[in-house]
This record gives C-alpha cells, sequence and structure tokens, in this order.
C-alpha cells in the first residue's frame, strides 16, 4: 500500500475519534459526571464502612508501663495476653529489647 491512502486513512480515523468524543461530551456528560460522583461517593462509603468494622489493635500497644508499687519504668506495652501461671498480662519490652510479662494487676500503662 502506498503512503499516501495509509496516512489520509489514519487522518480520517483521527478526525472520526475526535468528533465522537466531542459528540459523547455535549450529550452524555451529565450522565458521565453524575454516574463518576456517585462511583467516588460509594467508594468512600465502603471505605469507612470497612474501617469501622474491622477490629483494632489494643490501644494499650505502645504506650509506657510502670510498676505501682515503686512507679519504676519497665518499657512499653508490645502485646496483651492470658498466661496460665499468671493471668491477664501485658506483655512489655525493655529499654534493652527484651520482652518481659507482667500481671495487670501489677503494673500502670500510661
Amino acid at each position: 500500500m502506498e503512503e499516501y491512502p495509509v496516512k489520509l486513512i489514519l487522518l480520517v480515523g483521527f478526525v472520526a475519534a475526535i468528533a465522537l468524543f466531542l459528540l459523547l461530551r455535549k450529550f452524555f456528560f451529565k450522565l458521565f459526571a453524575s454516574v463518576l460522583i456517585t462511583v467516588m461517593i460509594v467508594v468512600f462509603g465502603t471505605g469507612i464502612y470497612l474501617y469501622r468494622i474491622f477490629p483494632h489493635g489494643d490501644p494499650a500497644i505502645g504506650k509506657q508501663v510502670y510498676l505501682k508499687r515503686s512507679g519504676e519504668y519497665l518499657g512499653t506495652v508490645v502485646a496483651s495476653g492470658r498466661d496460665n501461671q499468671l493471668g491477664e498480662i501485658w506483655e512489655v519490652r525493655t529499654q534493652r529489647g527484651e520482652v518481659t510479662r507482667h500481671r495487670k494487676a501489677s503494673v500502670i500503662v500510661k
């Protein structure tokens, strides 16, 4: 095929695509805009709903732990749990990086 007809076909196709786009935009812009806004509202609402229904971690994680008796600083809370011997516990990361277990009744979380 010669070069001239190929360029002419591409030019006609490009002009037709632009005309189709402008025609659709002129007559259906309000419809497209309302559909787009509706989809954005649904996605935002779904995000908020899913954020609220999924459980979040313990709010005490990351807080400071002190002994009740002496007020001595122990470290920061990394987890909570239940131990067969101690009962309800906090797992505390000390300043040296070790994880220790302390009864919830014997410490203060700030």
